[in-house]
């Protein structure tokens, strides 16, 4: 295999990667009647939160409904913080970000 084709192979399956990703996360519209679940994450660089809704259905299945996605890249100064920190102030941003539904 030449390198050109190897490189049109992995650009091809690399944008249907991101298709797939793309078409598989779906914002929900959320149900006030259900509860709440914020999930967060800290790295090094930055912290992550989404906000879950879970519907069961009758066969008592359970399905995690997004509702919002957020991040932040920290600062040069935040980067330097201990993993607590930066594990509590993913909650801070989350709980800050997602208030107005939780």
């Amino acid at each position: 295999m030449d390198r050109k084709s190897w490189k049109e192979d992995y650009d091809k399956s690399f944008n249907d990667m991101k298709q797939v990703l793309v078409a598989s996360v779906a914002n929900h519209f959320p149900d006030y009647s259900l509860d709440w679940v914020l999930r967060v994450d800290a790295s090094n660089v930055a912290v992550g939160e989404v906000l879950f809704q879970i519907r069961v259905a009758e066969d008592s299945k359970k399905t995690y409904e997004a509702i919002g996605f957020a991040s932040k890249k920290f600062s040069d100064v935040a980067m330097n913080w201990d993993t607590m920190k930066k594990k509590c102030y993913a909650c801070y941003f989350g709980i800050f970000t997602f208030a107005y539904y939780l």
